[in-house]
C-alpha cells in the first residue's frame, strides 16, 4: 500500500504547494496554503487521474510537510534545464506492440498539456530497465515523475549487480 505522500509526484507537490492529507474513497484531500483556483484543481485532477479536494493550512505547516516528505529525500532531482516542463510515465498502462514495449506518458510544457506514449524497441538502451520497472508494484502502480527515473535506474543497477554476483557465485557453488 502506498504512503499518502506517494499519491502525488514530488515535483507537482512542490510546484503547486500542495500536500496530500488523506484519501476518502477515490478522492484525494490536499492541503494548500492559499485558495486554489479552478485551473489548478483541474490540472491536479488530470495529473493524478482522480477527484481532488482542498483544505487550507498555514504556510509554515505546508512548508514543513513539503520539506519532510519531498525536499529532504533524494527522490526529487532538479531539472537542470530549469524550464516549466514536466513529464510523467504511467507504468501500469503499458502494452506490447509487436516487439516494442509501449508505456503511456503525459506532461506539461508551460501551460500546454500533452499526452501520448513512450516506445521502447528491443534495441532501445532503456528497454531492459522498463521491462523490470513494470514488474515492480511499487513503481508500476503509481505515476512516475520523469525526474524520478534516474534514481530508480540507480536502484535497478544495484539490483542487476547483486543478481549478476549471485548468479556467478551460484555457478561455482556446491552440488
Amino acid at each position: 500500500m502506498l504512503e499518502i505522500k506517494d499519491t502525488i509526484p514530488a515535483s507537482v507537490a512542490i510546484e503547486l504547494r500542495v500536500v496530500p492529507v488523506r484519501e476518502i474513497g477515490s478522492t484525494l484531500i490536499l492541503a494548500t496554503d492559499c485558495k486554489t483556483n479552478t485551473e489548478t484543481m483541474s490540472r491536479l485532477a488530470f495529473i493524478l487521474n482522480r477527484d481532488v479536494r482542498f483544505i487550507v493550512r498555514r504556510r509554515d505547516w505546508i512548508e514543513a510537510k513539503l520539506n519532510a516528505h519531498y525536499r529532504s529525500s533524494c527522490d526529487l532531482i532538479e531539472n537542470p534545464s530549469d524550464d516549466n516542463s514536466i513529464s510523467w510515465y504511467w507504468p501500469s498502462w503499458h502494452y506490447l506492440e509487436g516487439d516494442k514495449l509501449v508505456v503511456k506518458a503525459s506532461g506539461w510544457e508551460g501551460m500546454m498539456h500533452w499526452t501520448g506514449a513512450h516506445e521502447f524497441h528491443v534495441d532501445h538502451p532503456d528497454r531492459e530497465f522498463w521491462n523490470w520497472l513494470i514488474t515492480i508494484a511499487y513503481y508500476s502502480n503509481r505515476l512516475l515523475d520523469d525526474r524520478e527515473i534516474p534514481r530508480i535506474k540507480r536502484i535497478w543497477n544495484r539490483y542487476r549487480r547483486r543478481s549478476a554476483t549471485a548468479t556467478k557465485s551460484g555457478k561455482g557453488g556446491h552440488c
